[in-house]
């Protein structure tokens, strides 16, 4: 992946520590989440600089005015949030309430949707973690879209335009025909 090849953090394959001294002098790399304009984030990618592979591990900034993500859930996923520093609110399912340092978010698979916000003068900084299963779906309410993450790669629909399918029997074979094709 373009992200492990370019990672600031990374030294070599079997990095498993990361310093504070290597947090403090390298810039956490920035990124806007692909639903929502407004979701900002500035991370060191922890879990990916020790060689995490099933775990994500990011300690994360937000300035004022931005949100973490766009208000979603994990069907596949779960997640944590432990608030290290500043002020935010956090919104799991409809409500909405303040969060600060020491607080801790635990976002279990098929959950409520969740999502951070910062209206505050003050960085809300803390460390997110969560699995990283191969395969995801996580649904964005607020929108009516439904993403699905196979081997790192994302589609995204609109759930209006999802339909369940079943597969459509046509036949029985009996025992008898069964016992003749396998002579």
């Amino acid at each position: 992946m373009a992200d492990e090849e370019n990672h600031p953090l990374i030294a070599d394959a079997d990095q498993t520590f990361v310093s504070k001294e290597a947090l403090a002098t390298t810039r956490p790399l920035g990124s806007q989440h692909q639903h929502n304009a407004n979701a900002i984030r500035f991370a060191h990618d922890l879990g990916l600089a020790s060689g995490l592979t099933t775990l994500g591990v990011k300690l994360v900034r937000i300035k004022k005015g931005n949100q973490s993500t766009e208000h979603h859930r994990h069907l596949n996923d779960e997640e944590f949030v432990y608030i290290l520093a500043g002020r935010g609110f956090a919104r799991v399912g409809d409500e909405r309430f303040e969060i600060s340092a020491g607080d801790f978010l635990g976002y279990r698979k098929s959950g409520p949707a969740h999502s951070l916000e910062n209206p505050f003068e003050e960085d809300l900084v803390y460390l997110m973690a969560g699995t990283r299963c191969d395969t995801d779906v996580c649904d964005y309410p607020d929108l009516g879209l439904r993403q699905f993450r196979i081997n790192g790669v994302r589609y995204a629909a609109k759930t209006e335009d999802l339909a369940e399918v079943q597969p459509t029997l046509v036949a029985s074979l009996d025992h008898a025909t069964i016992n003749q094709e396998q002579e």
